[in-house]
């Protein structure tokens, strides 16, 4: 059964797909330290907050129970080749994997971004959504 995403706003895809020069940069930090007194000392890097805040918006991360399309997600990742193929129904599912798993293991972001995988999504979006 086919699964029904919402529309898509393509004004917020635009500004996710800003992050692309942030991402290539190797010298980009991508934790601020807030000082020891801060119940978090560390957090996200505003271009990565704001990056995930443009993904929410535009709907490219669905209300879904993320963990259903988690080995969708995991025969994607780190395979560029298979990555070059997906479209957008599936790059949804993959960010929307990704970007939730986040919120139940602290450093998965890191990780995808450290690999260059979200990158890669990012790169895979602009070739799909902007034909």
């Amino acid at each position: 059964m086919p699964t029904t995403f919402e529309p898509l706003n393509q004004e917020a895809i635009q500004h996710a797909l800003e992050a692309i020069p942030f991402l290539q940069n190797p010298q980009t930090d991508l934790y601020v330290y807030n000082g020891p007194e801060s119940l978090t000392p560390y957090t996200y890097h505003e271009q990565v907050e704001t990056l995930i805040g443009n993904l929410y918006e535009a709907r490219l991360i669905q209300a879904s129970d993320w963990r259903e399309w988690w080995p969708t997600a995991e025969a994607f990742f780190g395979g560029t080749e298979k990555l070059e193929e997906a479209d957008l129904s599936t790059l949804i599912r993959l960010f929307t994997a990704h970007i939730r798993k986040e919120r139940f293991e602290e450093g998965h972001m890191v990780n995808l971004i450290e690999s260059g995988y979200l990158l890669k999504l990012l790169q895979r979006l602009k070739a799909v959504a902007l034909t």
